[in-house]
């Protein structure tokens, strides 16, 4: 547990650590782009959605059989393989908070967008499939 605290402030860290600023003519990538009002909400809609995604996750394993006896499923995420620990979870799910805004960050205001949408649509169909399918949340 210390491990990943550490690991989670050194990222917090490096997270307010920007490149130093380009002149206009120098800058061809993000050039330091500010968020704007809808690039805030759009990161926050998504960081919700991973929480309940999350949360869904974890109930999901503390529950492998809540569809009834001998009708085990199994988690379709790749990176967390079928059967994942609460502690391996948590751990990918609090990184891929960080590591989506970090993301964000650095892209262009126009790609910035398309990023943040995109994961919006993938985590709200995770979502909405475990919530059809029953699945509640725990933390």
């Amino acid at each position: 547990m210390m491990k990943s605290i550490v690991l989670l402030a050194t990222i917090c860290a490096c997270c307010g650590a920007t490149p130093p600023a380009k002149s206009a003519e120098e800058c061809n990538w993000n050039c330091n782009a500010p968020w704007t009002k809808t690039d805030i909400a759009l990161q926050g809609t998504l960081a919700g959605l991973q929480i309940v995604d999350w949360a869904q996750t974890r109930w999901f394993i503390k529950h492998p059989d809540y569809l009834g006896p001998g009708r085990h499923t199994t988690e379709s995420n790749p990176f967390l393989g079928e059967n994942p620990s609460v502690g391996k979870v948590n751990n990918f799910i609090a990184a891929s908070i960080i590591g989506h805004a970090v993301i964000s960050h650095y892209l262009p205001s126009d790609y910035r967008t398309v990023w943040q949408g995109l994961w919006i649509v993938i985590e709200f169909d995770a979502v909405n499939h475990n919530r059809m399918a029953g699945v509640k949340l725990s933390f």
